[in-house]
């Protein structure tokens, strides 16, 4: 997996895949920084929490990525973090979607036009210990994946149904070229 502390970053046009850890980050682990994630794919990893990516005491930014398929969680959300995803879909993880730590406090997710198994009702926020801002354009539809991939299909409910974000250009391509 990758770990990224102490600065500001941005991962682009990559996969993080089948990576696994005892803790939290099985995927990814941020701390103490912000972090853009653009055009990723972020699938099969385990943790003890956040399996896909577990977010600490800072901010993420999360566009155009696909979080699929990772035990401990799809995205962890902890101590004073906050996080934005717009035009992502975020299914099959265990045991949530979007999870916020169960001790931690000042968590923040914003989601936008983006594809959330269960809805808001697919993020934990343990009570309320975290703050959610769900947004227009989400939907909570099957993603439809080409056979043997995470790449949606050309009837799945998630093409076209995103926003453009301003780093997106017409020469830029999705994970799928």
């Amino acid at each position: 997996g990758i770990a990224h502390q102490l600065s500001y970053g941005i991962l682009q046009n990559s996969r993080v895949i089948g990576n696994s850890c005892v803790y939290g980050g099985g995927g990814i682990v941020t701390r103490l920084n912000r972090t853009e994630f653009r055009n990723l794919l972020i699938a099969d990893n385990q943790a003890g929490f956040g399996g896909g990516i577990n977010i600490n005491w800072g901010g993420a930014e999360f566009d155009n990525v696909t979080v699929v398929s990772n035990r401990g969680g799809g995205i962890v959300v902890n101590y004073e973090a906050q996080v934005y995803v717009r035009n992502s879909i975020v299914w099959y993880n265990t045991p949530s979607q979007i999870g916020f730590e169960s001790s931690g406090m000042y968590m923040y997710a914003t989601v936008t036009h983006s594809d959330i198994q269960g809805g808001a009702g697919g993020i934990n926020t343990f009570g309320g210990r975290g703050v959610l801002d769900w947004q227009t354009g989400n939907i909570s539809a099957v993603p439809g994946f080409l056979p043997g991939t995470y790449i949606p299909n050309p009837a799945s409910p998630c093409v076209n149904k995103g926003t453009n974000a301003p780093w997106i250009t017409p020469l830029s391509t999705d994970l799928k070229g």
